[in-house]
């Protein structure tokens, strides 16, 4: 990625733009990121396009078409509009070089990686066919290597270009050395031209060069396509056989996309077979010193460039004091600081890991105290609380925040198993706490907005979910970046099941928990698990994950990784499980159903007090007393309430500042940790 040129724009729509990905025959190519730290690829439109009124008009109809086209190993359409002063376009931004890019750098791709390459592709092509999308555009840099999948970009807008008031009458559009014959004279083409392309892109990735030879002349190119045989001779026999007809100068005699994808199909290659190159580590890191967090320039010197030295891309950064506020107007020096993490993620593409340096000594981070009593009325078995304290996340109550610190507030907290860190995933990365001095002891930079972590069993594996949609991987020991897994974006909760193997991940825009081996780091499976789906958690032993729909609960045992029962149930905030994973709560607006784990069965509800209405629960170490956040209305102060789960009665009462949003009790029992609302700083109860 290229640093934005001062005639670039600074916001397209609701993407404020991070850098240059790269140019196309429509126009300039950016990374941009909304506001909430979604990720795209965003194309802007040549003003050459834009000022002619009626490519505007075909511009819109194109988009609208593949807007609603949902094709496998397709980068999904997001946004646009073809109204605006520069016309722009946005889809899903895919963490990875493109097919171009990656044979330019380590040659032709290994066998069993182009039979899965020409699977996936001839798939999305047939995909595309059915709904009356035609390509018109295949080319390598047209297709991004993902780390789960290739993903074919730019489908069916090439044709609002194709007319003759823009082209003139004979003119050609396209790159010569992939265009089909009837393309190459400037003739109408359809489907059954991307097939042909298709199969000039395959032979492409097996050999390191097209079926018609390489040449800077494009007329000499356009005569070879048009009226010579395509070049085989390098081509493992298997593909021959079935790239052979696809690239027929007639198009008739041409297989369609469905079928190529069925004699593909018949082909079983290996689950290590992709990806073919390492995938690119979407992910900026630092190291704490005392001082505001700033990304330096120094860091991408220290890189030596990309694969110029073998190392490790390292980004040094000062630490960090949150504080200031979370909601901001996204400013031009917020979006440079963005394009140097997008620089160096780039840098790392060729090692595939970037590493977390910790090191050098922190100081502790100034921690206010504020007294809130007792718990009243608690019950002598449980641990009332003494104090709460805001760590220093989120809105602070003075000075002024980094750029690179704003909208930085926290979304959740996991303990680590032995209670002695506390994980806090924020819009900016996750800040690692010490949890028995509160210093902020590692702060992981990483752009697209971190939804949830989870923590091995052994503590020594850190999994971050990014609502990009990445998984990232990280060895908390030596704090290195272990890998990257590319998930559909949108993804949020994340949590681990059958001794830390597999990570089970929400996505809520696909109605579905992706599930990754931990050991390959590669996704095996996906459940379809209700609409809305809002609420995932597992059990310690991770013998039992559950994910809350609008519906209905389903449980999933992640020993055989099947949904063993699904419950129909009416809204569902919060799942919070017993210690020994024998009952699961479900936390809704006004009561709190029971389930029993062992059997599937419900074991009846717990009726909440009058006025309570929790917002997310925790339970107690040894499981009996239930912890409800309870925001304030009307004046009343937020509170959790305690709730002995034996005989469902109320205990005592924390009163705690701000509106909770989220609760995490430790597994030693000795802290409560509350996320607040809008940007309102982590609260933690002490409790004795």
């Amino acid at each position: 990625m290229d640093a934005l040129r001062v005639h670039d724009p600074a916001q397209l729509g609701p993407y404020w733009l991070l850098g240059r990905l790269g140019a196309g025959g429509m126009g300039q190519v950016y990374l941009g990121r909304t506001s909430d730290g979604r990720l795209a690829a965003v194309k802007a439109v040549h003003a050459g396009f834009a000022g002619d009124p009626e490519f505007r008009a075909r511009f819109a109809r194109e988009i609208r078409t593949a807007s609603q086209v949902r094709a496998p190993w397709t980068a999904s359409v997001l946004g646009a509009d073809p109204a605006a002063a520069r016309p722009w376009l946005a889809t899903e931004y895919v963490p990875g070089p493109s097919l171009e890019q990656a044979v330019a750098a380590a040659g032709a791709l290994p066998e069993a990686a182009v039979g899965v390459l020409a699977g996936r592709l001839a798939d999305a092509l047939a995909a595309l066919h059915s709904t009356g999308v035609v390509h018109r555009d295949l080319k390598p840099s047209n297709v991004l290597l993902a780390g789960d999948g290739p993903r074919l970009v730019d489908f069916g807008i090439a044709r609002a270009a194709d007319a003759e008031l823009l082209t003139g009458a004979g003119a050609v559009l396209g790159t010569p050395a992939y265009l089909a014959p009837e393309q190459a004279l400037g003739e109408p083409a359809g489907s059954a031209a991307d097939v042909f392309s298709l199969a000039s892109l395959l032979v492409f990735a097996a050999t390191g060069s097209g079926p018609f030879g390489v040449t800077g002349n494009s007329a000499a190119m356009l005569y070879r396509v048009s009226h010579r045989d395509p070049d085989l001779s390098g081509v493992p026999g298997w593909l021959g056989q079935r790239l052979a007809p696809c690239l027929d100068r007639d198009p008739a005699a041409r297989p369609t996309a469905r079928l190529l994808a069925a004699g593909f199909a018949e082909l079983d290659w290996p689950r290590d077979a992709w990806p073919p190159v390492p995938a690119a580590a979407p992910a900026g890191f630092g190291r704490p010193v005392e001082g505001p967090t700033r990304l330096v320039a120094p860091a991408l010197r220290s890189a030596g460039g990309a694969g110029a030295s073998g190392r490790p891309t390292r980004l040094i950064a000062r630490s960090v004091r949150l504080a200031g506020p979370t909601r901001t107007r996204p400013r031009r020096a917020v979006a440079q600081v963005a394009v140097l993490v997008g620089l160096v993620l780039l840098l790392g593409m060729s090692t595939g890991l970037a590493q977390l340096v910790p090191g050098g000594s922190s100081r502790p981070v100034p921690v206010a105290v504020t007294p809130t009593g007792a718990a009243t009325g608690a019950a002598e078995s449980f641990e009332a609380a003494r104090e709460a304290t805001p760590l220093p996340f989120g809105k602070g109550t003075g000075g002024s925040a980094d750029p690179a610190d704003t909208s930085n507030s926290a979304v959740a907290v996991t303990v680590s198993p032995d209670s002695s860190r506390a994980y806090v995933p924020t819009s900016q990365g996750v800040s690692v706490v010490d949890t028995g001095t509160g210093r902020v002891s590692v702060r992981i930079v990483m752009p697209g907005g971190c939804q949830s972590v989870a923590v091995s069993p052994d503590g020594k594996r850190l999994y971050v979910s990014a609502l990009a949609g990445f998984l990232y991987v990280i060895d908390t020991e030596n704090n290195r970046l272990l890998g990257t897994v590319a998930l559909p974006s949108g993804t949020e909760g994340v949590v681990l099941g059958a001794r830390g193997r597999y990570a089970y991940v929400l996505n809520p825009r696909r109605n579905a928990v992706f599930v990754v081996d931990t050991q390959t780091n590669g996704v095996v499976g996906s459940f379809a698990v209700g609409t809305s789906p809002g609420a995932i958690a597992a059990s310690q032993d991770g013998r039992r994950v559950l994910v809350a729909a609008r519906e209905a609960v389903s449980v999933i045992d992640t020993a055989g990784n099947t949904v063993v029962s699904t419950k129909p149930i009416g809204s569902v905030r919060d799942i919070t499980i017993t210690p020994d994973g024998a009952r699961a709560y479900l936390i809704g607006l006004d009561s709190t159903q029971v389930l029993d784990l062992n059997t599937g069965e419900s074991r009846g509800a717990i009726t909440m007090p009058s006025g309570v209405f929790p917002s997310h629960a925790a339970l107690s170490a040894g499981g009996r007393y239930l912890l409800a956040a309870v925001h304030g209305f009307g004046g009343a102060s937020s509170t959790v309430v305690v709730i002995d789960t034996v005989d469902s009665a109320e205990v005592g009462r924390i009163p705690v500042s701000g509106e909770p949003d989220g609760i995490t009790a430790a597994p030693d029992g000795r802290r409560l940790y509350l996320v607040g609302s809008y940007g309102a700083p982590v609260m933690v109860v002490a409790l004795r």
